[in-house]
């Protein structure tokens, strides 16, 4: 279920940021279109291997056809992923706003500035506060589920924001019954050193409310990524460790997979409303109370939801070739919350695993160490 002031909160916020008129448009279309045709001319000039990108095409288009909501989730290895990947699809998709996604995007580097503001908000990317200070309600969580939720599905939405009224395909202001939103629940950035290659951090909870907040269920599709990060490597100069293994291989990899069954996604989101009703919440509450954000049932559902989408992205994960199996503790966040805390350094944890943190761009690297 979602929650008037959540929905009116993303309303307003997409406002200052989306609807500028028919001028803006013009400069979303160029701006996306633009960037679509570089992407698309950089991906022909790699080497890459994409399986199931029907799947993301079909599920896109059923997305449209029932006025649901479209969420991608993927793995996040370099600062190139997004836009870089969306060159594999159709010239239809790259050159209409409306057909691609809504990304998100760090508020720090995205909209540091207002010309990085205006460039980052026409290319549709939602400003997020990294690193745990915005948390899982900031406002571009709030944004998230709005798009996650069909105008036509919102009967308020005339009174509290005319500029988001349901209209036809050709009228301004270009917003649509269904909205693409890409996640990157990793949060930031990660590369990991072989033998840990292609392994990821555990997924944050803000994924979650896109699951279980959007009026109708949205359709959502699991990615992986891989290769990219060996094109723009973050690795702080003098860390250059053994088993680095970037000039090997440089292909890109890209697995899309099958929508997550429909029967799991309803299953998450019934105990959330199951939940609601608990905490005597009614369909038409204005506002989240505290017991459904920092409650500890709230909490367990939301990590529940989370740690199932990384798994339907581990899977995709092991098809890449020689990809090797994660260490278990990798997908808990308790093991990576000690690390967080170190600023840079080598950090030896369990004397497993050998941890480096670049704090300017969010980076972690892990690679074997004290091997048995």
């Amino acid at each position: 279920m979602s929650f008037r002031n959540v929905s009116l909160r993303g309303s307003q916020l997409l406002g200052k940021l989306d609807s500028r008129g028919w001028g803006w448009y013009v400069a979303k279309k160029w701006n996306i279109g633009l960037v679509y045709t570089m992407c698309k001319v950089f991906l022909r000039c790699k080497k890459v291997d994409i399986k199931g990108l029907d799947n993301l095409l079909e599920a896109h288009r059923q997305a449209r056809l029932e006025g649901r909501g479209l969420l991608t989730v993927m793995n996040h290895t370099s600062v190139l992923d997004d836009p870089v990947v969306w060159g594999m699809l159709p010239n239809d998709n790259g050159w209409i706003p409306y057909l691609m996604r809504w990304a998100t995007g760090a508020k720090d580097i995205c909209y540091k500035n207002k010309l990085y503001s205006l460039f980052f908000g026409a290319g549709q990317v939602l400003p997020i506060t990294r690193f745990g200070i915005g948390g899982p309600f900031q406002p571009g969580m709030d944004m998230c589920v709005r798009l996650l939720n069909p105008n036509n599905k919102i009967k308020y939405s005339a009174k509290y924001a005319p500029y988001l009224v349901h209209t036809n395909a050709t009228s301004y202001p270009f917003w649509r019954e269904s909205n693409w939103v890409h996640f990157f629940p990793e949060g930031y950035v990660h590369q990991a050193l072989e033998p840990h290659e292609g392994t990821m951090r555990y997924f944050r909870w803000g994924t979650s409310r896109a699951v279980l907040e959007p009026v109708t269920p949205p359709i959502i599709v699991p990615m992986f990524s891989h290769g990219l990060q060996k094109v723009f490597q973050e690795i702080p100069k003098g860390y250059e460790m053994e088993g680095n293994n970037t000039n090997k291989d440089r292909t890109i990899s890209i697995r899309i997979g099958e929508p997550i069954s429909e029967t799991t996604v309803a299953g998450f989101r019934n105990e959330w409303i199951n939940l609601c009703h608990k905490e005597n919440v009614g369909l038409n509450a204005e506002t989240m109370p505290d017991v459904l954000k920092n409650g500890q049932e709230a909490k367990d559902l939301r990590s529940k939801v989370a740690a199932y989408l990384r798994e339907e992205v581990e899977k995709l994960r092991l098809t890449v070739p020689n990809m090797n199996p994660e260490l278990p503790e990798f997908k808990e966040p308790e093991f990576w919350s000690d690390i967080d805390k170190v600023h840079k350094g080598v950090y030896n944890h369990r004397g497993k695993v050998r941890m480096l943190r670049n704090p300017t761009k969010g980076l972690i690297e892990v690679v074997e160490a004290n091997k048995d």
